[in-house]
């Protein structure tokens, strides 16, 4: 029997074997919170006397104190949290975590963002871009952000500051979403915010540019990683599906279905290397302790290759962590996610199969996995946690303000609130081995 027949997005035959599925609620889709660019003169002037009054009584306060202090906490002698916690098997439940220290001053995080430089374009307004070694794409443009705006794609290469006009939307309302780059392909989404969510891909040696396929029910969620496409897509109002297509040879398959309402639809898969990677339901959770410590999640994953599938069996894996799971990213060796869907109070979380995770840092929404670092959004500064030795480092020096940072090895590239321009800044830096581990 041919386990492949035609799907009607594609030219290539497709798998399609009984999917994977579970069932849960999902409460209406929560949007990312809204980065504030300026702050006017006068909330900074009352922010700063509030601050001299709380000083004022610290000091007060100090000074009346006994004196038998105990010691000061600098940023080496603080205990650091590790990813070498006690292993447990892969489908254990990890002992539900507290909240991560802050007890360290951030003022005393070491700073490396020497040498970080700013790349500013034609375009007012600039998306978030993807990066592949110090190569981006991104869509941007220049218009009132009541009507389409982001109409433009373009290609910009940081060493040699080469830019590209890679395209244009001609639909009615379309922009420009989900850019990506891989050392083969550029892909994008072209929707309009309605029926027409167009997925293409352009062929880097060629230019050649084919339309994958067109998803009516709202935007899906890219991602890729050299000629492998994944993404989340929405089917209808209670079925979202994680689809994958080898960009090369056209062969797609379904992999994974979400069925009912779940805040699992809304969560974006990642691939790296051979491995894709998503979120769903921790299955050995009991309702007793879904009831008395809050609902909690697996990371599933699957490696393609001859071992995808055992006849029609997906071989997906799960580490349950003893979470909640939001948007898992992997590097090889760990995953890191935030327990809620872009809440402001989010912890964002590091682990490996089979051990403990880690609390990395609070009140984070915004993160990227690249060669043995993550970088995270917080507070508007751009921060670096070195995953080997747990250090968190600055890559915005105090009182300087940036957010949305994203990586690719070992290029960072993040927007520059601090800057003088009225057009969106980005910034980037190429850290170096000796910057991460002095």
């Amino acid at each position: 029997m041919n386990p492949f027949k035609k799907d009607p997005f594609s030219k290539g035959p497709v798998r399609v074997p009984p999917k994977s599925s579970f069932v849960q609620r999902r409460p209406g889709f929560q949007p990312v919170e809204a980065a504030l660019r300026k702050v006017h003169p006068l909330v900074w002037v009352a922010g700063a006397t509030a601050v001299l009054l709380a000083v004022l009584i610290i000091v007060i306060v100090k000074l009346s104190a006994p004196s038998a202090g105990s010691p000061q906490i600098s940023q080496s002698a603080a205990p650091q949290q590790s990813a070498a916690a006690e292993p447990q098997q892969s489908g254990e439940r990890a002992a539900r975590l507290a909240a991560p220290s802050l007890a360290a001053p951030v003022a005393a995080a070491r700073y490396i963002g020497f040498g970080a430089q700013d790349f500013n374009f034609a375009e007012k307004q600039i998306n978030q871009p993807s990066i592949y070694d110090t190569e981006i794409v991104f869509s941007a443009g220049t218009g009132s952000l009541s009507g389409p705006v982001l109409n433009k794609l373009y290609y910009y290469n940081l060493d040699t500051a080469e830019e590209k006009l890679l395209s244009t939307s001609n639909l009615y309302q379309g922009e420009y979403y989900e850019t990506l780059i891989s050392p083969d392909w550029i892909v994008w989404l072209e929707t309009d915010h309605g029926k027409n969510n167009k997925i293409y891909t352009m062929k880097r040696a060629t230019g050649a540019v084919s339309m994958i396929k067109n998803c009516s029910n709202g935007k899906p969620k890219l991602r890729l990683y050299d000629g492998i496409l994944i993404w989340m897509e929405q089917v209808d109002d209670s079925l979202d599906e994680l689809y994958m297509i080898d960009l090369e040879t056209q062969e797609n398959l379904s992999l994974f279905e979400i069925k009912d309402v779940s805040t699992y639809g809304v969560s974006a898969p990642c691939i790296y290397q051979d491995t894709i990677v998503w979120s769903g339901p921790d299955t050995t959770q009991t309702d007793e302790d879904k009831t008395a410590n809050g609902e909690k999640s697996s990371v599933y994953w699957v490696a393609l290759g001859e071992d995808t599938y055992t006849g029609d069996t997906l071989n997906s894996h799960t580490y349950s962590p003893g979470t909640y799971v939001h948007e898992p990213l992997y590097n090889g060796e760990y995953f890191v996610w935030i327990d809620g869907n872009k809440s402001p109070n989010a912890k964002l979380y590091i682990g490996k199969d089979g051990e403990a995770p880690t609390v990395i840092d609070q009140g984070v929404t915004t993160y990227s996995i690249g060669n043995g670092i993550v970088v995270y959004g917080k507070d508007q500064g751009v921060w670096c946690y070195v995953i080997s030795t747990g250090e968190i480092c600055r890559l915005t020096h105090e009182g300087e303000k940036g957010m949305l940072p994203l990586v690719h090895n070992r290029t960072v590239v993040w927007y520059n609130l601090s800057s003088d321009s009225k057009k969106d800044t980005l910034r980037y830096k190429v850290l170096t081995e000796e910057e991460i581990h002095p």
